[in-house]
């Protein structure tokens, strides 16, 4: 299942994940502490780290596409990211 998770940088970095079809709300807004963490929950859930990253440098926010694994798609909701 693909979704689409946003990112913007208020101190700290605010994740909000939502469906393909960008109306579901899979995972409501979450805040990271830096970059690296954003970054690394990117690459986990099989997002294009580069991308995201080329967007942080550009905009200080951005999308980026994912495609989580069953298992992760369970416990979306369940992430504690601070």
């Amino acid at each position: 299942m693909r979704a689409l998770m946003n990112f913007q940088e208020r101190d700290g970095w605010w994740i909000h994940i939502i469906a393909a079809d960008c109306r579901t709300v899979l995972l409501s807004f979450r805040r990271v502490r830096d970059q690296e963490t954003l970054l690394r929950i990117v690459r986990k859930l099989h997002g294009d780290p580069e991308l995201a990253e080329h967007d942080i440098r550009r905009w200080g926010r951005g999308s980026v596409w994912i495609d989580p694994s069953p298992e992760q798609r369970k416990t979306l909701g369940a992430f504690n990211f601070v």
